[in-house]
C-alpha cells in the first residue's frame, strides 16, 4: 500500500507542477516586405532640326538624265535615353495643292516609274560623327537605320543624317510649287 501511496503522491505532484507551469500557446508574427522593380528602359530619340530644305529650285528628271537635290543641312539624331536602341526610318509621299508624288522604293532615275514618283536617299554626313548612318533609300515601310559599327545606338550616341531627293520625271505635277513630305524616325530599346 505504501507503494501505491507514493505513486499517488508522485502523480499528484506532477499534476500540481503541470498546473503551476506556464502554458505554451501558439503565436505568430509577420514581416511586410517591399521591392521596387525597375521600370523598363524607355526609348528616347531627338531629331534636330525638325524641318529641312533642299537646295533648289530643283529640276525634274528627264528620261536620260536624273536630277537630284541634297538637303541644305543635316539632321542630328541623338539617343537621349539610357539604354541602347535601334532606329528605323519611314518616309511619306510629297504633297502640294497640285497633287502628290509617290515615294517609291528603288534607286536611279525615277523616270522609269513614270511621272509623280520620287526616291529619297538617307546618308551620313561627312562631318565625322562618332556614329554614321548606313546609306539607304527611305520607303513607306519602316527601314532599320543601321550604324556602320553593327551595333545598337548606345546612350548619348548621335549621327548626322543628310537626305538626297531623286526628282520625279518631267511631266509630273507641282511645277513652281513647294512640296512637303516627312521622314519619321522611331527608336526601340534593343533587346
Amino acid at each position: 500500500m505504501r507503494k501505491h501511496l507514493v505513486a499517488a503522491l508522485a502523480l499528484a505532484a506532477v499534476a500540481i507542477a503541470a498546473s503551476a507551469a506556464p502554458a505554451f500557446t501558439g503565436d505568430s508574427g509577420t514581416v511586410t516586405m517591399h521591392i521596387t522593380v525597375e521600370a523598363p528602359a524607355a526609348a528616347c530619340l531627338t531629331v534636330s532640326p525638325s524641318s529641312l530644305d533642299f537646295a533648289g529650285p530643283a529640276h525634274f528628271s528627264k528620261p536620260g538624265a536624273g536630277a537630284v537635290s541634297d538637303s541644305v543641312e543635316a539632321a542630328t539624331l541623338t539617343n537621349c535615353g539610357s539604354a541602347s536602341q535601334t532606329v528605323s526610318a519611314v518616309g511619306s509621299d510629297a504633297v502640294s495643292q497640285a497633287g502628290s508624288w509617290t515615294l517609291a522604293s528603288g534607286a536611279g532615275n525615277p523616270c522609269a516609274l513614270g511621272p509623280d514618283a520620287f526616291f529619297l536617299l538617307l546618308d551620313s554626313d561627312s562631318g565625322g560623327a562618332p556614329l554614321t548612318l548606313g546609306s539607304g533609300f527611305i520607303t513607306k515601310t519602316p527601314t532599320l537605320v543601321s550604324p556602320t559599327q553593327g551595333h545598337a545606338w548606345g546612350a548619348g550616341e548621335f549621327a548626322y543624317a543628310r537626305f538626297t531627293i531623286y526628282m520625279p520625271c518631267e511631266g509630273s505635277n507641282g511645277a513652281g510649287e513647294t512640296k512637303t513630305f516627312t521622314v519619321g524616325f522611331t527608336a526601340t530599346v534593343a533587346s
